[in-house]
């Protein structure tokens, strides 16, 4: 009997071993994900500066599985680019993920290449998206760049570049862009005043304008039929190249006394030549009557701000007309190897060591190694050794007291 009741139990415990195998074989084991090892970004390979742009940021193990989890158990992301702007937002909370998974909007304003970098906070984990092309937003201004100074009647080079409001250049404006207008602040006058479409090459015009007036101004341009505009920083127009003298004196004087005359140097735009001083090669004076002007020739370093206030005086009593030319050689004063002479006579037209011409005067002293009376070669010409007192100077003086020089 005892026996009988013992293999009953054992065939009972094996049937319950045979179904508990039988359940276990049918049944499914949940593998939960590995720890986080990246992250994959996808974004768009075109976006436009400024303007919102979705990016899917999701959480992976090494083997490529989502990490479901990640908004309990990550720290959330930093995003930085490869690029010199600035991307907003720059991090990412864990909140932000749901079910391993991030989808964020993204902006950037530069205009350039990128590629996004993410990256774990305090953690090791990584990711970068491909290369993003962000292209410029929408035309706001232009900005001009312009030389620190410039010369009357002259042309200078001035640049005009098409910007977004991000300071974007806007390459295709040839293609999309309108004509602008081109105005200076001063009363000159500015050539050319339109800018051409077709001037601008990968957003940026080259022109060289010419302005008429010696003033301080600044450029503007503006966009026919439209809204942008762009003004330049202060620009200097210098006089342009001396032209013409006005002389103006006293209406009456007397026979011999001195007499005041104000010279004013300008250039072909009126503007007077404020650098005549340093540039001009002094004025010779003539006179329509029949007696002796004194003196005859003004140097250019008697002006200053490009004005000459001279004393001159006349020694015959009769209705005269004053001209002013310009020499044809300007004044040096340079000292130079060579001889020392002291000037005692109206001028001594000289021939510099290193070939150039110019006059000096009355008590200049000039270190030059050939010398010549006035402007007539063949009166006196003579090769002076340096270090040695020209032969013929007693000559050179003689021949200035007859001519009535000193």
């Amino acid at each position: 009997m005892t026996k009988k009741i013992g293999t009953g139990v054992l065939v009972i415990l094996l049937c319950l071993l045979l179904n508990v195998v039988a359940v276990w074989g049918r049944g499914e084991v949940i593998i939960a994900p590995a720890d986080l090892d990246r992250f994959s970004v996808t974004a768009p390979s075109k976006v436009t500066a400024g303007e919102v742009f979705p990016v899917t940021v999701t959480a992976r193990d090494s083997f490529g599985n989502i990490v479901s989890n990640y908004r309990l158990s990550g720290k959330g992301v930093e995003i930085t680019t490869s690029g010199m702007g600035k991307i907003v937002p720059e991090r990412i909370a864990p909140l932000e993920f749901k079910d391993g998974v991030a989808r964020i909007s993204l902006i950037y304003e530069q205009a350039q290449d990128i590629i996004l970098t993410i990256a774990e906070i305090e953690g090791e984990a990584r990711g970068k998206s491909t290369t993003i092309t962000v292209f410029p937003f929408q035309l706001d201004h232009f900005v001009l760049t312009v030389p620190r100074e410039a010369r009357a009647g002259e042309e200078f080079t001035i640049f005009i570049s098409a910007r977004d409001a991000f300071g974007n250049i806007i390459s295709d404006y040839s293609t999309q862009g309108k004509e602008l207008s081109l105005l200076a602040s001063g009363n000159g006058k500015l050539n050319p005043s339109k800018v051409e479409v077709t001037q601008f090459k990968e957003g940026i015009a080259s022109l060289s304008p010419t302005y008429s007036k010696a003033q301080k101004i600044t450029l503007t341009c503006k966009e026919e039929g439209g809204k942008a505009g762009g003004t330049s920083s202060f620009l200097t127009i210098q006089p342009g190249a001396f032209h013409h003298f006005l002389l103006s004196s006293a209406p009456s004087a007397r026979a011999g006394e001195s007499f005041e005359a104000i010279i004013t140097a300008y250039d072909s735009f009126e503007n007077v030549v404020t650098d005549y001083g340093a540039t001009g090669k002094g004025v010779f004076l003539s006179v329509t009557g029949s007696g002796k002007l004194n003196p005859s020739q003004i140097p250019a370093s008697q002006f200053a701000d490009g004005v000459a206030k001279i004393r001159l005086s006349y020694d015959r009593a009769e209705p005269i007309t004053i001209s002013a030319k310009e020499s044809a050689l300007k004044a040096r004063r340079e000292v130079k190897e060579g001889v020392s002479i002291i000037v005692a006579g109206r001028g001594v037209l000289v021939d510099r060591i290193d070939g150039i011409n110019g006059w000096a005067y009355v008590g200049d002293e000039v270190r030059y190694v050939n010398i010549r009376i006035d402007s007539d070669a063949q009166d006196i010409w003579r090769e002076v050794p340096r270090g040695k007192t020209p032969e013929n100077y007693q000559a050179i003086q003689k021949l200035l007291r007859k001519r009535g020089a000193q």
